[in-house]
C-alpha cells in the first residue's frame, strides 16, 4: 500500500499499529519505508484475510490521521 503525503507522525502510527503491536499468531509481517513524502506499506504473510485486515487498518489510521475521523471500510471490500 502506498500513502502521500506523509509525514513523520503518520509513519510512526503506522508502524506502532503493524510492525509493533501486530499479533504474531497469524505469522503475517508488515514493513514500513518511508522516501520522502512517500509511505511504502509491505506485507508478507499465508493468509489474505490476515494481511488484508492490516491494511485496512493501516487505511484507517491514515484517513483518521488526515481527516480526523475513524472511517468504515468501503462495502465493496468484503466481496
Amino acid at each position: 500500500m502506498y500513502i502521500t503525503p506523509a509525514d513523520d507522525a503518520l509513519e510512526q502510527q503506522i508502524k506502532d499499529l503493524l510492525v509493533n503491536n501486530h499479533p504474531q499468531q497469524d505469522r503475517t509481517l508488515f514493513g514500513v519505508t518511508r522516501i520522502d513524502d512517500l509511505l511504502a506499506v509491505r506485507a508478507l504473510g499465508y493468509q489474505t484475510e490476515a494481511i488484508m485486515r492490516g491494511l485496512v487498518k493501516g487505511w484507517q489510521q491514515t484517513r483518521q490521521h488526515w481527516y480526523g475521523s475513524r472511517p468504515e471500510q468501503p462495502r465493496i471490500w468484503t466481496t
